[in-house]
């Protein structure tokens, strides 16, 4: 889709809100890989739910209380440790993807929202075209804000572009009324972000971030594709 300064609101809404429920599909068992990943892992090994060291540690000790039992005991026995192992793991899965889909569902609602203003904000832009904002470095990142000025309540498309793109990743700061709709290009060519952003009017903070890794911070600007 082509953001214009026309472009009404009602498309941008349901472009942001179309990208939000993609991404929150890929949270539920209808994100096959990832689900089966899960199913596979925590059937197989259900301790590993604990973290790896515990996951490995319990498995090592079913494996050797499985062995001594063969040893010692009996089959029905071991059949019995078996299904229940595989029994808990079942369990775990479930438990697991519950859990993965809560946080994807809450995540959808954060970025469903409309993020509020922030008060004892200065020198904000207007309408930026071009805006090629100051990086500092942080904690192993290189970090970029820009203060806002949103005029009215609504959804901003903002595009971000960095020229002779080396391949770090991009982060945007902030998941409340955030969301990006496009992310491409290829090392040594310009990258482009399309990021729309539910704001109540008001001043706001825009960040964004990469990791250092000892390379000098992207030459990026920023510009607002649409007029609220």
């Amino acid at each position: 889709m082509t953001v214009t300064k026309d472009t009404p609101q009602a498309q941008l809404q349901q472009l942001s809100d179309a990208v939000i429920k993609r991404e929150f599909l890929k949270s539920t068992p209808l994100n096959l890989g990832k689900f089966l990943r899960y199913v596979v892992l925590y059937l197989l090994f259900p301790g590993m739910v604990f973290g790896f060291s515990a996951g490995i540690a319990l498995t090592v000790a079913f494996s050797l209380a499985l062995v001594g039992i063969l040893v010692w005991g009996d089959a029905s026995d071991a059949s019995t440790a078996i299904y229940s192992w595989l029994a808990a793991g079942l369990v775990v899965v479930v438990l697991v993807n519950i859990v993965v889909i809560r946080a994807g569902w809450r995540e959808c609602r954060r970025r469903a929202a409309f993020r509020p203003a922030k008060a004892g904000l200065k020198h904000a832009v207007d309408m930026p075209v071009e805006y090629a904002p100051h990086w500092h470095e942080k904690d192993g990142f290189h970090v970029t804000e820009m203060t806002f000025h949103a005029p009215a309540r609504g959804i901003y498309a903002i595009l971000v572009t960095i020229t002779d793109y080396d391949g770090r990743q991009l982060i945007t700061g902030g998941k409340t009324g955030t969301c990006t709709v496009q992310a491409e290009g290829k090392p040594g060519a310009t990258f482009h972000a399309m990021v729309l952003y539910r704001l109540e009017a008001g001043m706001h903070e825009l960040s964004w971030a990469m990791p250092a890794r000892g390379l000098p911070a992207p030459a990026m600007s920023v510009t607002q594709l649409n007029a609220v």
